[in-house]
């Protein structure tokens, strides 16, 4: 079986190689500046190491930065944009589309019916968008990536036929289970749910990154560019929850994780944004049927 092999591009133009086109490819690259318009024949995925990268697909603007990945599809206009005084480090990873398309239809009929797909998979498409990792098998195996080029042991854990297959299978089972949530909307055409979710996760990542500050609605559909109903609407269409409600699970969870580490309860209600350490009692017993200070001693027994 074939080793993985790694295309790697330092300080020069990256270049259209014939291998890379006709087949499956891993391109990593360091760069400072770079500007081209790439091979678009291939489903992607661009992974930013080190720095940010810029994309325009259809004239769509991405800043891919650090943490974050962006998925592409063959056939549109792809071009990319690197200007730092630092070096930028990247990974490219490309599926042919009949391998991709081939992987889709051998793995589970019902999955087309859920990305309503006809039997050809030829309307099968990525959802373009700049993800950022988080728990998913993807964004693991993605992170896993990144540990594994910075110590080089990349081509020395896979051959080639297994990793493209694994993250290939990964990459298809994330789609569906964003298709599923993005099915919840009443739009039919697939770029305008395509678009709702951009705005969507844009608000997700928001809340993530602030869930422990008072967030406003307002907040959150100007984010989204949506009127304060569509941005609610939308939200628990494809969240299942409201913001609010994911905003005190993300706060809970976090309290949850100082509670074990020994912070006291007003350390805890502060850093997490609830109003005071009286807030943070109810609402803990609320969910979990016991006050923080009873919750850690049954842990700790």
């Amino acid at each position: 079986m074939k080793t993985l092999k790694i295309h790697t591009y330092k300080g020069e133009k990256v270049r259209n190689d014939k291998e890379i086109k006709s087949s499956n490819s891993i391109v990593y690259s360091e760069l400072n500046t770079f500007e081209t318009q790439l091979y678009s024949g291939h489903y992607g995925i661009k992974l930013p190491l080190e720095g940010s990268e810029n994309y325009v697909i259809n004239g769509k603007k991405f800043h891919v930065k650090e943490g974050h990945y962006l998925l592409t599809n063959p056939g549109l206009k792809t071009e990319v944009s690197v200007n730092s005084n630092k070096l930028v480090k990247g990974i490219c990873i490309g599926f042919t589309e009949d391998f991709l398309k081939n992987l889709y239809t051998n793995m589970n009929s019902d999955f087309k019916s859920a990305l309503e797909l006809k039997e050809d998979s030829s309307d099968f498409m990525l959802v373009s968008h700049n993800y950022a990792i988080k728990n998913s098998l993807l964004s693991c195996f993605l992170g896993t990536l990144k540990s594994k080029l910075t110590t080089n042991h990349l081509t020395q854990d896979y051959n080639e036929e297994l990793f493209f297959l694994d993250l290939g299978e990964m990459l298809i089972n994330d789609q569906l289970e964003l298709r599923s949530k993005i099915n919840n909307l009443n739009q039919s055409k697939f770029s305008t749910q395509e678009e709702i979710y951009r705005r969507i996760d844009l608000m997700n990542q928001y809340i993530h990154d602030n869930y422990n500050n008072n967030i406003s609605l307002e907040e959150l559909a100007k984010i989204a560019c949506l009127s304060k109903y569509h941005a609610v609407r939308c939200y628990q269409k494809i969240e299942g929850i409201s913001p609010y409600k994911k905003i005190i699970n993300l706060r809970l969870s976090k309290a949850e994780e100082l509670l074990l580490k020994g912070y006291s309860i007003n350390e805890i209600s502060d850093s997490c944004g609830f109003a005071d350490y009286r807030a943070f009692s109810k609402l803990f017993k609320k969910v979990y049927h016991t006050t923080p200070s009873q919750y850690r001693q049954i842990i700790e027994q």
